[in-house]
């Protein structure tokens, strides 16, 4: 078998040169044959000196040629003649394995030496060949995107994304799935959704109209960015200035002299201890660890110090230090650990913060985008967490805000677990696959079919509603569900409705800020108007007690999923819709199911605006229309946290006093985290507020559009796994 290979890749790799000559890169070089050709010759991954028994473990798997967006490619008649040869020719060369003979070496190099001056090196290897043979097929199939676009997209609604990976990949073929078309030349023709990073980071799209009040928005379009999002929660810092005000609200509630509209309702208890240190940055490296911390680069360093002194008796506690900008795939992040030797005084803290700022082994490893840093931010530890196969693990959910004014917020039923790849061990906290790097991390250099081994039939827990997840975290997985339903979720929906309240007033400051700054830099300019949106992404610890704590919100989190369903890696987090669904909620393709309640709808609005003290604007009924296409397009994945879902019906859970008097009767649902009217006051409703809350309070909104409106973690139904099953 192996001679027989390695014949069969001789001979495609002679066939291949003799080609080469005049197809290198010209015109006929997309030809799918030529290409299969050089597909199976993929083996040869090393350089020529690199031992056998090295380049047969490098091997890649047999794999057909990568899928092309669906945009990007459009197969003509003689192309589907030319894919089945190609299909002939790769059944006939793929696979093979063993180490390749003189010829085909001496027919590589002068393959490599033909093409050299379209780009590759000297000691480019077949690999290296057959990667820029792909682009160049990918390169050439992009002719044929006009004619695509016609054919699948309707052409009214063009859509733009950013340039990284996962928005301009799995987000766009979602899009023009939706029928969205991508948009060639935003300054001719507009756009009318946009996703990708927002307007006021680092990493903005470089192009003039990427702002928030651009003029190339098309009428009632559809934009990912909301002013002052990145500065509420897109960088590290912002976390810890919440948790010290929060800190400050509470302590002005026990002296008592807080006013009537104190914020302090709405600080979470799951927000975790946090600190900032805002040093000097240093360009090298004897300038770095000659610099002393100072009090002041610790803002609150005395109540920092008076905090942490009082909580001896709980010491050791155990600290993540993280840069706050330039997080992407934890770098710079470490542990570190506080001894109660260290808040003996305020200068062993400073020590112990100045030890602790840079990791310790940029002492012995030194790498600048790590080591030079010096605007940290500290965060508590979650050091006793709860474990899978005793693995730590976070969870990642998405939430997004599709209004400001009103406060709309819609979140996924489920979350995503993101497992280390090594086993948790407090006393290797230098290990950080063990407690920072998640899913395989390729800084971890993980096996992966070791690491799926861990769980129950080699399936890895895709989401928290999996009854993979339950069976890894409990044994009882019926009771674990429950749980999870009555005690874990309730919390996650309380701790995120309290924090988009709490900033929700600073949100309608900054975007009036942004406003006037461009309208006084672009006056003679006009915006149409448009919607925009905020996707964000937090990431939650749980800990051994089943408490949740909120590490981070994330305001440009990488959207994982995929339709393939390949196993193993490619198959960790499938999507089933929650993106798809994402999209028509906002109305990227402008809420189609509207034509079949638009009816009910309008005498649902109009009854309630009669029997109102005041009457319904234009731009109300604008406002209640919206919220209802956005339920009733929000499919099985998605519901609206705020205002939150209301109860009609048996099933509503009881009712106080001072529910009734608040909110005039209104029902919860059981397991739902309830809105007091201590919290709303705290927010400053606006009127809009008021509007919507109490439209949906008194409509029964599932009758107009047909679609249950239930909140809640999971509500799938039936579940069974290994012979249980679970009701909702």
């Amino acid at each position: 078998m192996l001679r027989r290979d390695i014949a069969l890749v001789a001979i495609t790799a002679a066939v291949a040169l003799s080609v080469v000559a005049h197809m290198c890169f010209s015109e006929e070089s997309t030809n799918p044959v030529l290409i299969a050709l050089v597909q199976s010759a993929r083996f040869i991954e090393t350089r020529r000196k690199e031992p056998v028994m090295t380049m047969m473990m490098m091997m890649p798997p047999r794999t057909a040629l990568p899928p092309q967006q669906p945009n990007e490619i459009i197969i003509t008649p003689s192309e589907k003649s030319e894919g089945k040869q190609h299909n002939q020719v790769a059944a006939a060369t793929g696979g093979g394995g063993g180490p390749p003979s003189q010829a085909v070496r001496r027919k590589h190099e002068a393959l490599v030496e033909a093409c050299r001056p379209e780009g590759l090196a000297k000691d480019a290897n077949m690999t290296d060949y057959a990667a820029l043979m792909r682009a160049r097929f990918a390169e050439a199939a992009k002719k044929g995107n006009a004619a695509k676009n016609t054919r699948k997209c309707r052409g009214d609604r063009l859509f733009a994304v950013s340039p990284r990976k996962d928005f301009n990949g799995f987000v766009a073929q979602e899009l023009v799935e939706l029928g969205l078309c991508r948009a060639r030349d935003v300054y001719s023709t507009g756009v009318d959704f946009y996703l990708g990073e927002q307007f006021d980071s680092d990493n903005a799209p470089p192009d003039d109209w990427a702002r928030h009040f651009s003029p190339f928005f098309n009428e009632g379009s559809v934009v990912g960015s909301m002013p002052g999002l990145m500065r509420m929660f897109g960088s590290k810092d912002a976390y810890a200035m919440i948790w010290w005000r929060c800190k400050d609200l509470r302590k002005k509630i026990d002296r008592q002299d807080a006013t009537t509209t104190t914020k302090a309702p709405l600080c979470s208890k799951l927000w975790l201890p946090s600190f900032n240190v805002n040093g000097e940055e240093r360009k090298f490296k004897e300038a770095f660890r000659k610099r002393k911390i100072s009090a002041e680069d610790v803002p609150n360093f005395d109540q920092l110090f008076e905090i942490l002194s009082r909580s001896k008796k709980k010491l050791p506690s155990y600290w993540i230090v993280k840069p706050q900008r330039n997080t992407y795939e934890s770098r710079g992040m470490h542990l570190t650990k506080l001894a109660a030797r260290d808040v003996a005084s305020k200068q062993a803290l400073l020590r112990w913060v100045e030890r602790s700022v840079m990791d310790k082994t940029c002492s012995t490893n030194y790498e600048k985008f790590r080591c030079d840093r010096r605007k940290m931010s500290f965060q508590y530890y979650v050091d006793e967490p709860l474990l899978i196969k005793g693995h730590k693990f976070d969870v990642r959910l998405w939430l997004v805000i599709t209004s400001i004014d009103p406060l709309r917020v819609f979140v996924t039923r489920h979350a995503y677990p993101k497992i280390a790849s090594r086993a948790f061990d407090l006393d290797d906290l230098g290990d950080q696959c063990r407690h920072i790097r998640m899913l395989m991390d390729p800084h971890c250099d993980t096996n992966p079919d070791e690491f799926l081994a861990t769980f129950e039939n080699s399936a890895y827990p895709k989401t928290t509603a999996s009854p993979v997840f339950f069976r890894a975290v409990n044994d009882s997985w019926v009771d674990a569900e429950a749980w999870w339903h009555e005690t874990v979720w309730p919390a996650v929906e309380s701790a995120f409705t309290k924090i988009f309240m709490l900033v929700r007033p600073s949100l309608l400051k900054l975007e009036k800020a942004a406003e006037s700054r461009e309208l006084e830099e672009y006056g003679t300019e006009r915006h149409r108007a448009h919607r925009r949106f905020g996707l964000l992404s937090p990431d939650l610890a749980i800990d051994k007690h089943g408490r949740p704590f909120v590490e981070e919100i994330n305001t440009n989190g990488m959207i994982m999923g995929t339709h393939l369903r390949d196993g193993g890696l490619n198959d960790l987090f499938t999507d089933d819709g929650y993106l798809r669904h994402l999209f028509m909620l906002l109305g990227a393709n402008g809420h189609p199911d509207q034509v079949r309640y638009n009816a009910s709808l309008e005498a649902a609005i109009d009854a309630f605006c009669d029997a109102r003290h005041e009457p319904c604007s234009d731009a109300h009924k604008g406002h209640l229309r919206l919220s209802v296409h956005e339920e009733a397009h929000a499919g099985p994945h998605w519901y609206r946290l705020y205002p939150p879902i209301p109860c009609f019906g048996a099933s509503c859970a009881a009712t106080t006093e001072e529910e009734e008097e608040e909110d005039g009767g209104a029902s919860w649902w059981p397991q739902q985290a309830r809105v007091t009217g201590e919290m709303r006051r705290a927010m400053q409703e606006t009127p809009l507020d008021v509007l919507l809350r109490e439209f949906q309070q008194n409509t029964d909104t599932s009758k107009i559009h047909g679609v249950p409106q239930v909140p809640g973690h999971g509500r799938w139904a039936p579940r069974t796994y290994a012979g249980l099953s679970a009701s909702p």
